[in-house]
């Protein structure tokens, strides 16, 4: 039997009993966002929760759309997680009768995996990309094209995701120099978690010194440098001085699309029909994890370097054949 509190998932979750059992960061707001407002919605009591509840729920949440986009089958599959720890958590716990067999529907998902660049393919990126920068004399355009080309070189080598690295600041970087490694602490990296991050001597000077010309720019142009400001920021000095506006000013980068598809259109692998789609900045982590997955580490390990699931690296990574170990395999 349940237990004698009131019996509505919100005042369940404000116990913190929930929170307590440590779920991650999406299942509490996922359910905060989706969960419990449905609950609430349409007066379903948690210890009255019924497989058409659940069944219900689908097409209620198509209906929330998010900035007027539809809700993917992806979207859905994957917040089950949530309702089903938030669901345990209630029968674990007395609020909801344990012998109740409720399920998630779980859709069929067509997989829309980008590409990974080849090395060819990231060898002329980035050479048209160097290219790209020094011929050009304007000088904003010069500082944004430079931008990029550090950005992509930081992706190429780490494999993080776009959105952690545009936002890593210099308060986020720990670097120790007996490993040499990279530490960093990515509050607004997809799964909250602290980022360990090994890399080469080559690599952590290069970041050394781009934190160094961050610094003389702020010092030279009478700007406080702090910590927060961001790796990948443009430097700006301005020929005309609009009213204002500073003479120099260091802003980091909300994104590059416009500057990325130009650099596309510069390779001889560009297609205008898929190539923006199916080549992204994101295609360099693809590429990062791959080139692990072929060199036969662990995938546990490189589960945890990528801050993703074994699960997720043996369905969109592990492209290997039976025959490429066959020497392995038949000893």
């Amino acid at each position: 039997s349940t237990q004698g509190y009131s019996s509505a998932a919100s005042d369940v979750y404000k116990r913190q009993e929930y929170v307590d059992t440590k779920p991650t960061h999406y299942n509490q707001d996922t359910v905060q966002r989706h969960w419990l407002p449905y609950l609430e919605e349409k007066k379903i009591k948690l210890s009255k929760l019924k497989q058409v509840d659940i069944t219900r729920y689908y097409p209620w949440r198509r209906a929330r759309k998010y900035q007027n986009k539809d809700v993917k089958d992806i979207t859905l599959n994957r917040e089950n997680c949530a309702l089903r720890s938030f669901t345990n958590f209630a029968m674990a716990n007395g609020y909801l009768c344990p012998k109740k067999n409720l399920k998630f529907q779980q859709f069929e998902v067509v997989s829309n995996r980008r590409d990974e660049f080849s090395q060819e393919e990231t060898e002329e990126l980035i050479k048209n990309a160097k290219i790209r920068y020094e011929n050009t004399k304007h000088s904003i355009q010069k500082e944004q094209r430079r931008v990029l080309l550090d950005y992509i070189h930081f992706l190429q080598v780490t494999g993080i995701r776009c959105g952690t690295a545009r936002k890593l600041s210099w308060k986020n970087m720990f670097l120790d120099e007996e490993k040499p490694y990279y530490s960093i602490e990515a509050e607004q990296n997809k799964v909250k978690k602290r980022l360990n991050v090994p890399i080469s001597r080559d690599f952590a000077n290069w970041l050394k010194e781009i934190k160094s010309k961050h610094e003389q720019f702020c010092d030279q142009n009478g700007i406080n440098f702090t910590s927060n400001i961001h790796l990948f920021s443009c430097l700006y000095i301005y020929k005309s001085h609009k009213e204002g506006r500073p003479a120099a000013e260091i802003i980091s980068i909300a994104n590059c699309k416009t500057a990325w598809e130009n650099l596309l259109k510069s390779c001889s692998f560009y297609d205008p029909e898929t190539c923006c789609n199916n080549k992204v900045l994101y295609s360099f982590r693809h590429k990062k994890i791959t080139d692990l997955v072929k060199k036969s580490i662990d995938s546990t390990q490189i589960a945890k370097y990528a801050q993703t699931s074994v699960r997720m690296i043996n369905k969109h990574y592990d492209q290997s054949e039976m025959l490429d170990f066959y020497d392995e395999l038949a000893s």
